[in-house]
């Protein structure tokens, strides 16, 4: 968790330089708030879309289960909640623990190729010299 904290902590700075320094200056503000408003909308949507591929993966996984009903309709939400209250039946235990680690697995490795897509997407950002003044300043 630190390491990921850290990753994107030392990432919101640099992006929020590139914005200002592509910017002019009266468009600033709205261009920063609207890189915060569009990180904060991609934020809330990531989270769905990997618990929606975690879910489904879990679901897939524990169907193949014999006595996978013991889960009730829904087994990947059924799997989630027995398994955070320990109360998935001893006899399916071990298989269930080796479809979670499955899901979660896929789950990382989804995550892992959207960061490397996300890295070589960042090899073709235009460079460009950071602006040593702004208008602003130029008229005092």
């Amino acid at each position: 968790m630190l390491l990921l904290g850290a990753s994107i902590g030392w990432m919101i700075n640099p992006t929020l330089v590139m914005a200002q320094n592509a910017l002019h200056p009266r468009d600033m503000g709205a261009g920063v708030s609207g890189m915060t408003f569009f990180r904060s909308l991609a934020g809330a949507f990531g989270v769905a879309i990997f618990m929606t591929f975690l879910i489904g993966q879990l679901a897939t996984g524990a169907s193949g289960v014999p006595g996978h009903e013991a889960l009730g309709a829904d087994l990947g939400i059924g799997l989630l909640r027995n398994a955070e209250s320990n109360s998935i039946p001893a006899a399916i235990a071990p298989a269930m623990a080796t479809v979670m680690q499955g899901a979660f697995t896929a789950v990382f490795w989804l995550g892992a190729g959207l960061c490397a897509t996300t890295a070589l997407l960042t090899l073709g950002i235009e460079e460009r010299m950071l602006r040593a003044t702004n208008e602003r300043s130029k008229a005092f």
